[in-house]
């Protein structure tokens, strides 16, 4: 049977997995108390966004970067922990490129979209792909940015969140829809074509390939074929589902507003 478990508070979902929590702040370590984006580097060390900049954790000491330090933006939105062993983090001030020495920048001076980005991903090839707030998509080979927007099929030009697939498909997740892009053309959904929803906050790929999005009236799941929707009409504790993870035993996590919930297939 399909349930959903939901847990107000983090605190309680750490006494039933017996595990400890600890609790970071500004005070104490990082840049800033308004957290944005998490992630793990190959080595271990753990990156976290904020609004003030961003801070590395090697387990034991905690290293701050900001604009002073070559950050190209404070408000970081999303990371990426490259193969490579490279950072990039997507800020108010562009992307931000760090190889454990020097931070290197990239603007719309350099080929990339104007504005705010806001994403960051890296495909299986290992180019970078960057979402940004009002001007579209681009992806870097290693040489040249690419540029793509609505004149080239993109569904809308905010760009909030990207996801590439164990297929070779890049998804762009928007306020107006999704698309996506198999290297050669875009394939767009919104709410007319089957959508659940418009604004995305997460995608992910399940372990038995289907497509779960995040969105505002709960979750998409495209098995390649059809859309099919779980929202609280179907148990979802609440609508608005705001990030996606599924664990080793194929279970469904997800954050919202109001707390974490767990779906057991």
């Amino acid at each position: 049977m399909k349930q959903f478990y939901f847990f107000a508070l983090l605190l309680f979902l750490g006494i039933i997995l017996n595990a400890q929590t600890t609790y970071f702040s500004y005070e104490q370590a990082l840049a800033d108390n308004n957290v944005r984006s998490i992630e793990e580097d190959i080595y271990g060390n753990v990156w976290i966004g904020t609004t003030s900049g961003i801070t590395k954790f090697d387990g034991t000491d905690f290293i701050s970067y900001n604009t002073t330090d070559g950050l190209g933006g404070n408000v970081v939105y999303d990371i990426l922990a490259h193969s490579n062993g490279n950072i990039y983090a997507a800020t108010a001030g562009g992307m931000s490129v760090f190889d454990g020495t020097t931070w290197v920048n990239y603007t719309s001076g350099t080929g990339m979209p104007t504005g705010t980005i806001w994403a960051v991903e890296e495909d299986n090839d290992g180019n970078i792909w960057v979402g940004s707030s009002a001007n579209g998509m681009a992806y870097y080979d290693g040489v040249d940015w690419h540029t793509f927007s609505v004149d080239q099929g993109l569904i809308a030009n905010g760009v909030k969140v990207i996801y590439a697939d164990r297929n070779d498909n890049i998804w762009f997740g928007t306020g107006s829809g999704l698309s996506i892009y198999d290297g050669v053309e875009f394939k767009n959904f919104n709410t007319s074509t089957g959508l659940p929803g418009n604004l995305i906050n997460d995608i992910i790929q399940l372990y038995d390939g289907d497509i779960v999005i995040a969105i505002i009236v709960g979750l998409g799941i495209y098995d390649i074929q059809a859309w099919t929707s779980i929202t609280m009409t179907g148990g979802l504790p609440t609508a608005n589902i705001l990030t996606l993870k599924e664990d080793y035993d194929q279970n469904l996590w997800m954050g919202a507003s109001v707390g974490l919930i767990k779906y057991d297939w």
